[in-house]
């Protein structure tokens, strides 16, 4: 009886140090999530934006923009209204000491429509706030309007913000591409790294969780330096930077998942036999 307990034991244990790796590894991944959204979170619209009519002879406010139809100079060679519009003013605030690129805009409307906002810029500085006024015919732009805010951040991560919405990641098409091929790539090594532990022979079994440890250190030391050495901040060097992070990511956990799990599976037997 008293064997068959310790056996329980052994299994309960087992199984309770997997669980906590897969726990540690939860939380070390939440983490990182929420220090990428860290200064995302610092770019904002601020209030909602709601159509202004303008009459013919107005002057235009800051740097407005419009379609050439509506707006043009006047005797005194000031920009004015030239015909019956509509104008909409976007207020945004960044409180980050780093900047924001790839900025775009848009009008989201409550019927569904959409209204693009020509910005007359690309980049935010860091604690600088825009704000910009565009024109539109009458019927552009209706009732009460949120603004759609896409840009990227500091190490070339693409995001979403809307008024009153939470921030979320934004991808396009090609992203999303290579992303379900890197889904694709990773569950492919994992289900290789599950058939080569399968057919490896008992006696050698241990020789492998050690080599699977030893490609995910691997992985990490290429992160830590990439992390280290890397010192071009442009969104070009941002972006391979971020892809180089997250491969290693990836691959360091599904080695050294794989490394506890056939260990644990491996060393388990061996102490209870």
């Amino acid at each position: 009886m008293g064997e068959y307990v310790g056996d329980v034991a052994t299994w309960v244990g087992a199984i309770g140090t997997l669980g906590a790796v897969f726990w540690a590894v939860y939380l070390y991944r939440r983490s990182l999530r929420d220090s990428e959204r860290a200064q995302a979170r610092l770019l904002a619209p601020i209030g909602g934006v709601a159509p202004v009519q303008v009459l013919p002879g107005m002057e235009v406010e800051g740097e407005g923009s419009g379609p050439g139809d509506l707006l043009g100079i006047s005797a005194d060679r000031r920009p004015i209204v030239i015909a019956e519009a509509y104008m909409a003013t976007v207020r945004l605030v960044s409180t980050s000491d780093e900047a924001f690129s790839g900025t775009t805009a848009a009008l989201l409307m409550e019927d569904g429509r959409e209204a693009d906002l020509a910005l007359g810029f690309d980049e935010i500085a860091p604690h600088e706030e825009k704000k910009f006024t565009n024109y539109f015919p009458p019927g552009d732009i209706a009732g009460s309007m949120r603004v759609r805010l896409r840009f990227r951040d500091a190490n070339g991560r693409r995001w979403e913000r809307v008024n009153g919405e939470p921030l979320r990641p934004y991808s396009d098409t090609k992203k999303k591409t290579w992303s379900k091929r890197a889904t694709v790539a990773a569950t492919l090594v994992t289900a290789a790294l599950g058939i080569i532990a399968f057919l490896t022979p008992e006696e050698m079994k241990l020789s492998l969780v050690g080599a699977y440890a030893f490609v995910a250190l691997g992985f990490g030391a290429v992160k830590a330096a990439t992390t280290i050495f890397n010192h071009d901040s442009s969104y070009s060097s941002g972006t391979k930077l971020r892809t180089t992070l997250a491969i290693c990511d990836v691959y360091a956990f599904i080695f050294a998942i794989s490394a506890t799990v056939l260990g644990a599976f491996t060393l388990v037997p061996a102490f209870i036999s």
